[in-house]
This record gives structure tokens, sequence and C-alpha cells, in this order.
């Protein structure tokens, strides 16, 4: 397999202008816990629901980006069916920067299949189909995965700082309501095995796809501790509908450096912006 340079990553956006991003630290970050009571009691403005059938990121409608005339701080503009990017109080990505403990979360439950892997280059990120890969039990609720895909660099911070990058595994339940498991990518010494085995067979344009009788199922990336954030918020890619449930795992995974820049190659940035928290709760299990 071919080695890419060990380089330190430098996303580099159209104009040719350098964009440093921090990566967290290597250790494990963990963030301040707080009680119910101590919580803040805030109000907001009721959320725009996702559509039925509806999973990130592929959408069929005007076209949009992550740099110039069509990056995010003008999706809401560029489509009426964007207006949750621009107008919505629950949007997605944020900093998770507290949470409340509370004993009424349950553990997630996945319970996932190996399939034959389904890549998808669809111009935003690589986009692997799952929808026969299982389901997850999410506080008790059979959530069926669909498909997982990846952002650089994070998209959520933890404590006001991302990772190098962040997978989605996306889930909907029979209603269409979504559920999406962020896992966090940092830099480390080793290739990921379960990253590599999707990388060896990565699309390299835009809309192309690779089928291969590779195996692989969602488990394989999942971290040992599947203790996590939870927070209800959006799509981070268009149209932003809301009504998402977020689960964002606490331990990282990690990825080999050569793993990052090959992923930069096709995408060097793919993340939507924090959003603001608006007065929502991120809770944790106590």
């Amino acid at each position: 397999m071919k080695k890419f340079p060990a380089i330190i990553p430098v996303i580099t956006v159209l104009v040719g202008m350098p964009v440093m991003f921090s990566v967290a630290s290597a250790i494990d970050r963990q963030i301040p816990v707080i009680s119910k009571d101590e919580a803040a009691k805030t109000s907001k403005q009721p959320p725009t629901p996702a559509l039925k059938g509806e999973h990130a990121p592929v959408h069929r409608q005007t076209s949009w980006f992550y740099v110039g005339e069509g990056a995010a701080h003008h999706w809401g503009d560029v489509d009426q069916s964007y207006a949750a990017c621009k107008t919505g109080q629950s949007q997605s990505p944020i900093n998770i920067s507290r949470a409340v403990a509370t004993e009424e979360l349950n553990d997630l439950d996945p319970q996932y299949q190996a399939v034959p892997l389904n890549i998808l280059n669809n111009g935003h990120t690589i986009h692997v189909d799952l929808e026969k890969g299982g389901h997850a039990l999410i506080n008790s609720k059979r959530y069926r995965l669909v498909q997982m895909h990846f952002h650089t660099p994070s998209e959520h911070y933890i404590d006001g700082a991302p990772y190098a990058m962040e997978a989605h595994l996306v889930h909907a339940d029979e209603q269409g309501q979504l559920a999406v498991v962020g896992i966090m990518l940092k830099l480390g010494e080793h290739q990921n095995p379960a990253i590599e085995k999707i990388w060896a067979a990565l699309p390299g344009k835009p809309h192309e796809q690779t089928l291969s009788d590779t195996l692989f199922s969602a488990s394989e990336i999942l971290p040992a501790n599947l203790a996590d954030y939870r927070y209800d918020g959006s799509l981070t890619t268009p149209p932003c509908s809301e009504q998402v449930s977020w689960h964002v795992l606490k331990q990282p995974v990690e990825i080999s450096r050569d793993q990052l820049v090959r992923f930069q190659m096709l995408f060097p940035v793919n993340a939507r912006p924090i959003q603001p928290l608006n007065g929502r709760q991120v809770k944790t299990r106590q």
C-alpha cells in the first residue's frame, strides 16, 4: 500500500490560505459534569422536525459546499428548504463543555452485523451504506443502522477543541426519526484496522462508488467504552432538519496520520462550524 508522507495536517481551502486546527490531546478528555439541580432551566423555540426517511449527508437538492459562496454560513439562503440552517434553534454541531448527570439514560446497546462494503464518494464525504448492518437500542428504543460517514476536523468540539476527524453512525426508527452516534478520531501511532478496510477501497472521484466483498461491521469502529454525551440537535448538512438525537461518544478511537492525510486529500475541510447551544442541555449517564 502506498504510504503518504508523515506531515503535520494543514487544511487548505480553495483560495489557497492554510487553515490550522487544534487537534485534541491524545489523552481521553473529559468535561465537567453537573447535577440536574445545577443545570440552568432555559427554554428554546420548537425544533424543525427531521424529514421522514432522511439520513445525512445525501440530499438531492440545491448544491452546497464547505467553502466559497455555498459555504455553511450561506446554506440558509441558497434554498428555501435549507431555512433551518439559518433559523433553527436546535442546530448541530455544538461545543460540549459541560453535561448534566442523570440516571434516566440507558446505555447504548449496538447490535451490528457485518455486510459487504458499499462505499460512495458523494462529493461531500465518504458514505458507507450500512442499511443491512443491524441496529442499536438507544434509550431502549430500536433504531436500524442506515449509514456511516466522516468529517474533518471533527464537527463536535470537546471543551473548545476538535479532534482530527469524526465518524457519524446514522440510525433511524420506524417513524424515520434519527439518532446519530458520533465517534471522535484522534491521531495516534497506529493505523485503525476498521478505517483501513474502508480507506483501501476509497472512491477517488465525486459520485464514484466502490463495491467490495470485504465484510465490515460498524462495531469494528466503536471504542471499548460507549459512555456518551446526549443532546437534541439537527443534521449537520442541508437541510439541517432538527429533532435528531445526538450521542457523542466520550472515548475517541485512534487513526494514523497517514489515514488522516488520505482522507484530507479528498476532503480538506468538510465540517460545519459550531452552532449556538440556545439553552439546550447536554446529558450524560450518572
